[in-house]
This record gives structure tokens, C-alpha cells and sequence, in this order.
């Protein structure tokens, strides 16, 4: 479960768990919020409390309303600890979870396709949920 802005719901998928234990089989769980765009129902968010930033999936980013920001460059280490390098693009995008509306910037990366997104510190920081 998932309080944000004091609206109390279901954040994850029913195959996922909704805490950041560890399930019996050792995998750990996810928290993973489906949200919306005007453009697309059901995009896949996962929230994680180990991601410097926030990041929109490359090939996801037209199914988001965004605004363009400048561009920079930007050297990020991975969670298999590879180190990418890229042109650094951000978007400020707007996209709702049940009944609360976003507006947060994202960097754009060549993510696989399991998330649309990663809200990482900054949106955790910014929107303090209570993840139960």
C-alpha cells in the first residue's frame, strides 16, 4: 500500500509485493505504482528508494505529456553497476497515480522494457508517500 497525500491505495501489481522486504523465495519486493498519462492508461512507475533521480524509459516517452528541458551531458551507473553514458535529457512530465496529479522531471534513458519509469529520491523526497 501507498498513501500519498493522504489517499491510501494499492501500489503494486498482484504478482509484486507491496513493501521492500524480502519475499520467502529471497527476491526482493517492488513497489510499483501503474499511472496515467492524457495520452496512455497504465504506465508501469517503479519507486525506487535507491535511484539518485528519475528517469522516463526512452521508448515510453511518447506515451507521456512532457515538456522538453535543456540538454547536458550525464555519466549514470546502473544497478548491474555498468556506467552509461549519454547526452543528459530532461523532461518535465505531468502524469497522475488514482486520484493525485505529478508534475516531476525525468531523465530520458535507454531502459529495458520491464518500467516506464523510475521515481527515485527525488520524487520520494519531494512527495513523501508512506509505502507500507
Amino acid at each position: 500500500m501507498i498513501d500519498i497525500g493522504h489517499a491510501l491505495s494499492k501500489a503494486a501489481a498482484p504478482s509484486e509485493s507491496h513493501s521492500h522486504g524480502k519475499k520467502k523465495d529471497g527476491k526482493p519486493n517492488l513497489v510499483v505504482l501503474k499511472v496515467n498519462s492524457k495520452r496512455e492508461r497504465s504506465l508501469r512507475a517503479l519507486v525506487d528508494c535507491g535511484a539518485s533521480s528519475n528517469f522516463v524509459r526512452l521508448q515510453s516517452l511518447a506515451r507521456l505529456d512532457f515538456e522538453e528541458l535543456p540538454r547536458s551531458l550525464l555519466k549514470v551507473r546502473l544497478a548491474t553497476s555498468a556506467v552509461v553514458r549519454t547526452e543528459k535529457r530532461v523532461v518535465r512530465a505531468s502524469f497522475s497515480y488514482e486520484e493525485r496529479k505529478f508534475v516531476d522531471e525525468l531523465i530520458v534513458l535507454h531502459l529495458d522494457d520491464k518500467f516506464d519509469m523510475v521515481l527515485g529520491l527525488p520524487w520520494l523526497a519531494r512527495h513523501d508517500p508512506v509505502i507500507d
